[in-house]
């Protein structure tokens, strides 16, 4: 069995339902000493959020459901599969986050936006 890394590149992720996310940092579980990923969420308030490092690299099980702009490219959104979705095979299993390339310039202006 791999062993999880104990950081992630910093950066732009989108999440397999489409939303992105900023991972501005890590951190760890003082109790557990697992890594924790710290990032904002690009919609709604803003507010920095955390989760531990090993559920946000884990794989889900997903159906195609739209596609959507991200930064001027079309990325397909996936949903959750449904049991009878993946008792009939069709689904695939994806990266719940997934790194988005962007240039600095767009990379700033997000960051640019999460400080003020």
């Amino acid at each position: 069995m791999d062993t999880p890394p104990a950081f992630i590149e910093l950066g732009l992720y989108a999440h397999f339902k489409g939303p992105l996310y900023m991972v501005v940092g890590m951190s760890t579980d003082c109790d557990t000493q697992d890594p924790i990923v710290e990032y904002y969420p690009l919609y709604g308030e803003f507010k920095k959020s955390s989760q531990p490092l090993k559920r946000f690299l884990s794989s889900v099980n997903a159906v195609q459901d739209e596609q959507l702009a991200v930064f001027g490219e079309w990325h397909w959104t996936y949903r959750t599969a449904s049991e009878e979705e993946i008792r009939r095979k069709q689904h695939c299993v994806m990266p719940r986050f997934r790194k988005i390339t962007c240039s600095k310039e767009k990379s700033a202006v997000l960051a640019a936006t999460l400080r003020s």
